[in-house]
């Protein structure tokens, strides 16, 4: 198992809706693997577009 590496997150001090932030992430990491769990992986970008399918319904 790999260590834990926390990220460091530049953000301004507006407020952000979690979306706003995921949508942020996921211009800048869209390939980054945001989600891992055993040899699934879910990328930034794959997060965001999953989110944006879940909040059209």
């Amino acid at each position: 198992m790999r260590p834990f590496r926390p990220c460091t997150v530049n953000m301004s001090t507006e407020s952000l809706t979690v979306p706003q932030v995921l949508r942020e992430q996921a211009r800048s990491r869209a390939g980054h693997p945001l989600l891992v769990c055993d040899s699934e992986r879910i990328s930034y970008h794959e997060a965001d577009v999953r989110s944006a399918q879940l909040a059209r319904g």
